[in-house]
């Protein structure tokens, strides 16, 4: 895909409006009432490769006004989402910014949907999904590690001690 937004959407894809503000809850039948996440940039279907664990990388380059999300949907044979979801959260950028992500698929997934949601407008482009081996997706995740802040933290005295009961 080259260049989509909410005001511009290309052949495959789905613009779904939400009538709800950020202030508000919705309800998704397969995991309960939450946020509302605002309107959405829906892919069609992209069919899984064979093997249901595989890994993929997700790259597209975004721009939102507001912060928002990215989420992949993973549907069943039936088309029904799962609850095994990825989610991802996007600053609010003028300028373009390049995301990339592993995800794996799952047991039951057959497809998944692409989505990008906020409330104030976004664009999306150059958009590629890739199945990618279980090395790249460490190596993936083993860079995504190396920019993290180091944790510091000191247990108070004794603040560890309740742990060998559990």
């Amino acid at each position: 895909m080259n260049r989509a937004s909410f005001d511009t959407v290309p052949a495959g894809w789905t613009h779904i409006p939400s009538a709800k503000t950020a202030k508000e809850t919705e309800y998704v039948a397969s995991e309960g009432v939450y946020p509302a996440k605002g309107g959405r940039l829906q892919s069609s279907a992209v069919r899984c490769v064979d093997d249901k664990w595989a890994y993929y990388r997700l790259s597209f380059t975004s721009g939102y006004a507001e912060a928002g999300y990215y989420a992949v949907m993973l549907q069943n044979k039936e088309g029904q989402d799962l609850v095994d979801d990825h989610y991802g959260s996007v600053g609010a950028s003028t300028a373009p910014v390049r995301h990339e992500v592993c995800f794996r698929g799952r047991e039951q997934g057959v497809s998944f949907q692409l989505n990008f949601l906020s409330h104030k407008p976004v664009f999306v482009e150059n958009v590629t999904v890739e199945c990618i081996t279980p090395n790249q997706a460490l190596r993936w995740a083993d860079d995504l590690y190396a920019t993290l802040p180091p944790v510091r933290f000191t247990a108070p005295a004794g603040g560890l001690k309740p742990l060998a009961r559990s």
